[in-house]
């Protein structure tokens, strides 16, 4: 995977308010690009502290009632007007400060993006060093396949049916997705007529069966098909199971998504198949 880093601005640090937030300049974006946003952060007052908090896992990814810093990417198009507020939603963790590094595939009309923290309960965030870079040569089609941008780190996962979702980590040092009742995936491109491999490793939670959805949508985010993947059974034993599917992306689609129920996912890879 190549990057190619192409704007790099400062962000104030907040005014002393437990409300309100900080937000970057600007910056431009092409219709489905794919980018790594990164920045430096920090939290200071008297945020809750993760390590004391019961439900802290399952408020990573939670964007109402997290007493966390909440990050948000807030996108525009070429006539300013915006594209909607909930992408890149997720909160940033007291204790694991430091830089984030977010990717993303950017809307199909957007044309500048603004990264906005909002201040936790009770504290004030600093960012900085904001670093937006292109992603060329990318190995999958989806963002974040084996979920190694870390425990904290939810790029790739747009949406979740309940508290539950959270990224764990396995014994052998890498992290997993259990996705709760069900989670979505985020939009990856595809091109209508092409044909692409999915594949997949999981496997069901307690007695529950793993079933999974291929989501397709057009540009302006309407629904054009949806695909039953093949089951994964019931969650026995240790080892996930492996799935693979090939597709051909239907007439009027150019954004896939992955639809899931009851699984702790090892990996998703979209690849082309040609």
């Amino acid at each position: 995977m190549k990057t190619r880093a192409f704007a790099s601005i400062f962000l104030a640090v907040a005014a002393a308010l437990t409300l309100g937030a900080v937000e970057s300049q600007p910056l431009a974006v092409v219709p489905f690009g794919r980018y790594i946003l990164s920045y430096d952060w920090s939290v200071s007052g008297n945020p809750r502290e993760f390590a004391d908090d019961p439900e802290g896992p399952a408020k990573v990814f939670r964007y109402r009632g997290s007493d966390y810093p909440l990050q948000r990417l807030v996108f525009s198009d070429a006539s300013g007007a915006g594209l909607g507020a909930n992408f890149g939603l997720q909160s940033l963790v007291p204790g694991r400060d430091g830089r984030m590094a977010y990717e993303f595939h950017a809307p199909a009309t957007a044309a500048t993006l603004t990264l906005r923290v909002s201040n936790p309960r009770d504290g004030v965030v600093a960012v900085s060093n904001v670093v937006l870079q292109a992603v060329a040569d990318a190995p999958t089609v989806n963002v974040n396949p084996d979920f190694s941008l870390g425990l904290y780190n939810y790029s790739g996962v747009a949406s979740a049916n309940d508290g539950a979702i959270r990224l764990v980590m396995g014994d052998d040092g890498r992290p997993r997705l259990f996705s709760g009742f069900y989670c979505m995936t985020s939009d990856a491109p595809v091109t209508p007529g092409r044909a692409y491999l999915l594949k997949m490793a999981a496997r069901g939670h307690h007695k529950n069966r793993t079933d999974s959805f291929l989501v397709f949508s057009s540009a302006d985010g309407k629904t054009v098909a949806k695909f039953p993947l093949p089951r994964i059974s019931k969650g026995r034993g240790e080892a996930p199971v492996e799935k693979e599917c090939p597709f051909t992306s239907p007439e009027g689609a150019v954004w896939v998504r992955v639809w899931i129920y009851d699984a702790t996912i090892e990996y998703i890879r979209i690849t082309p198949a040609d």
